[in-house]
């Protein structure tokens, strides 16, 4: 399945406020949020982003596979928190999702109104950079026109980050201090390198105690080997070695070894900006980045960290030490380690405080800050012409090649 074009059931007519193909006019507002009406060409740009979203982080291997169009509109998605969620279809998720993008960008607003922040003249410059040759004839077939879309590019890509960082930063609103950010640093960042071995057996049983002291005495072997050389990356090579010989001669394998990553907290996006710290109708969550050392391991924003019994494990062991831990990996598994910690700077280089600083006020202010912008959404009046948004069937938005 190829985007083709956006199309509501007037077409271009709905863009022009003029009638539909059934002869019924089509409402001029879409959605009025605080006191702020948006046109339905307004809600139809944000609705031609939603898809885009979920297209680039869920459908993308769907619609290239083997899915019909039918079977991809009919995958459900998770929408609302705790008991209130609740699992709607594709075109159902896409309207809800684009209303409330629309509701927490007024709510942005009137909060960059506050506290007098706005967009910095180098991301409208950026904006205007990525937007050039915009025109109404390029997106006029789509249901809306340049106006529209640009009004949404720039709420959704730029709005939160402006605000959150205009308040956080240092010398912001609220900002966080030099001394504070350093404070988060050293009890948010982990660097480590390990070696683990699962404690039960592919079926999930836990292994016998001979076993499990047959592994203890492997990762001793392993210690050995690094005290003498200090050399991790050399005893994990040794550890690969000895897993493919292993698989070799049973052609399975109870061991596991941990990939290159690093975690940090990030946000589930609902906007255009994949590279921005914030996003649009979103909450904390975690996402792994991969290392330019294929064995090192970094772990940015330790407080938001979801394996608390592995982090537990690595913060026994002190910092430029090697040492044999055990814990419950996610807090369900057995599991044995060696465990290299780091200094995070001196595993990453000098600079790596500096360039971490963007990430240490999100990390350590963003989920007040969206609490914060909950609470305001909260505030607003919210009304919702369901003509307008019926008519504007999402399904319409694409058609398979």
């Amino acid at each position: 399945m190829k985007l083709k074009k956006i199309l509501c059931v007037a077409m271009a007519a709905v863009m022009l406020g003029a009638f539909c193909l059934s002869g019924c006019s089509t409402p001029r507002v879409a959605m009025t949020v605080d006191g702020k009406e948006y046109t339905t060409g307004e809600y139809l740009a944000y609705l031609y982003n939603a898809y885009l979203q979920v297209y680039s982080q869920q459908l993308y291997y769907a619609s290239s596979g083997s899915y019909t169009e039918d079977q991809i509109w009919a995958m459900t998605f998770p929408y609302g928190e705790g008991d209130e969620q609740v699992e709607l279809e594709l075109a159902e998720y896409l309207k809800k999702t684009a209303q409330d993008t629309i509701v927490r960008q007024k709510a942005l607003e009137n909060m960059m109104e506050k506290y007098d922040i706005s967009i910095s003249e180098e991301d409208l410059a950026e904006m205007e950079e990525q937007l050039d040759g915009l025109t109404d004839d390029s997106v006029l077939p789509m249901g809306f026109n340049a106006e529209h879309y640009r009004s949404m590019y720039q709420a959704v890509n730029y709005n939160e980050q402006a605000l959150f960082y205009g308040l956080y930063d240092v010398g912001g609103k609220e900002g966080m201090t030099e001394d504070e950010m350093r404070d988060y640093f050293n009890e948010n960042y982990y660097s480590y390198k390990a070696i683990t071995i699962s404690l039960v057996d592919d079926d999930g049983e836990a292994l016998s105690d001979e076993e499990i002291e047959k592994v203890r005495t492997r990762l001793e072997g392993y210690l050995k080997q690094y005290n003498q050389s200090k050399d991790f990356d050399a005893v994990i090579e040794e550890y690969k070695a000895d897993e493919a010989a292993a698989t070799s001669t049973s052609g399975s394998s109870t061991t596991t070894t941990t990939t290159s990553t690093t975690t940090t907290t990030s946000t589930t996006s609902s906007t255009t900006a994949a590279s921005k710290d914030a996003s649009a109708s979103s909450t904390g969550s975690t996402t792994t980045t991969t290392t330019t050392d294929p064995n090192l391991h970094n772990i940015e924003g330790a407080e938001s960290y979801s394996d608390e019994d592995f982090l537990k494990a690595l913060q026994s062991v002190d910092e430029g030490s090697a040492e044999i831990v055990e814990y419950k990996a996610n807090g369900t598994t057995d599991t044995m380690a060696l465990i290299l910690r780091l200094d995070p700077e001196e595993a990453n280089g000098e600079n790596y405080y500096e360039n971490s600083h963007d990430g240490i006020i999100y990390n350590a202010k963003y989920e007040s800050f969206n609490d914060m912008v909950e609470s305001t959404v909260d505030e607003l009046t919210v009304e919702i012409s369901d003509r307008a948004i019926d008519m504007c069937d999402p399904r319409e938005l694409v058609s398979a090649q």
